[in-house]
């Protein structure tokens, strides 16, 4: 977790990132028949009021901060790799999956885990949030 901070800390970077190794890269340890189906990346279509700025990549991993502008929306994607979710701010962020919505209260310093092949949609509703994506490679 001590990491996470460090990363979290370390965000003054004015670098657009496209993330498309993000969502796409398999992972190393996959079997070639367990792959999930092709992840989305941000900046594509069903992805409106985000923004992305990398901050970290090295054989290992990739983070990138993330900032959901009020009303944003993540269309229905899938995810390509394991990713860590550290919640900069707090949110209300409605979440879709498995046929299924919630609505997630996040607080300051929550994380949360977003598995490789995992589906979903989600929609911003409330103010700003910013988080930091760590992807495993």
């Amino acid at each position: 977790m001590r990491w996470l901070l460090i990363i979290a800390a370390s965000i003054a970077t004015s670098t657009t990132f496209d993330a498309s190794a993000m969502h796409r890269q398999p992972s190393r340890q996959a079997s070639a028949t367990a792959q999930p189906p092709a992840g989305s990346k941000p900046g594509d279509g069903p992805f409106t009021g985000m923004s992305f700025k990398q901050i970290l990549d090295n054989d290992r991993l990739t983070a990138i901060r993330a900032r959901m502008e009020v009303g944003a929306r993540e269309g229905f994607h899938t995810h390509g790799s394991d990713t860590l979710v550290v919640h900069l701010s707090g949110g209300e962020i409605e979440d879709t999956a498995d046929g299924k919505t919630v609505v997630n209260r996040w607080k300051p310093g929550d994380v949360e885990f977003e598995g490789r092949g995992t589906s979903h949609s989600a929609r911003n509703l409330g103010g700003p949030v910013d988080v930091v994506l760590v992807s495993l490679k």
